[in-house]
């Protein structure tokens, strides 16, 4: 089985490393909703 999380502005900054050591295989990360919201931690959620 292959695992992912799903990560938005309520997560901050994850932890990559550690996401990853848990055998996290994939992250979906949510960036836009709607035309008026755009994630504040997008650029450390990469």
């Amino acid at each position: 089985m292959i695992t992912g999380i799903d990560v938005s502005s309520w997560q901050r900054t994850p932890d990559w490393g550690a996401v990853r050591g848990a055998g996290v295989e994939f992250a979906y990360v949510k960036l836009t909703e709607g035309t008026g919201y755009l994630n504040p931690n997008r650029d450390s959620q990469f």
